[in-house]
């Protein structure tokens, strides 16, 4: 006799968030009847490799804001968001900083960047 493991799952796809419970049985994923193709993509990533987009913060020096909102440029593994927290932590980065500027080039071990989320000028100082 096979073991069957059960996934239930909020599909965050589109506004119709459908519920579902994913039936694994021998490596196999079978969908509940009415899921749509979306659906299944989604749940297939949420069982088999779980990503998520990681936004945060760092701390900024000489900017006109102490904080500079940062993101990965794609999501990263899940079991990764703990040690990126950590390395985030332990930077600091250095005003001028523009929009998408690198903050770090392989976050994590992931090979995804983290990237600025907006631009910061030095204190006192404008863009033109």
């Amino acid at each position: 006799m096979s073991a069957e493991k059960r996934h239930k799952l909020l599909c965050i796809v589109c506004p119709e968030s459908c519920e579902m419970e994913v039936v694994e049985k021998d490596g196999t994923l079978v969908f509940p009847t009415g899921i749509c193709h979306r659906g299944q993509d989604y749940a297939r990533q949420e069982i088999v490799d779980p990503r998520r987009i990681l936004t945060t913060t760092v701390r900024l020096l000489g900017g006109e804001v102490q904080m500079l909102p940062v993101r990965t440029t794609q999501p990263i593994p899940r079991e990764k968001l703990l040690k990126a927290m950590d390395q985030i932590a332990g930077i600091t980065a250095e005003a001028p900083v523009q929009a998408r500027d690198v903050v770090i080039p392989d976050v994590a071990g992931s090979g995804v960047p983290l990237i600025a989320s907006r631009s910061v000028d030095k204190r006192g100082e404008k863009t033109k």
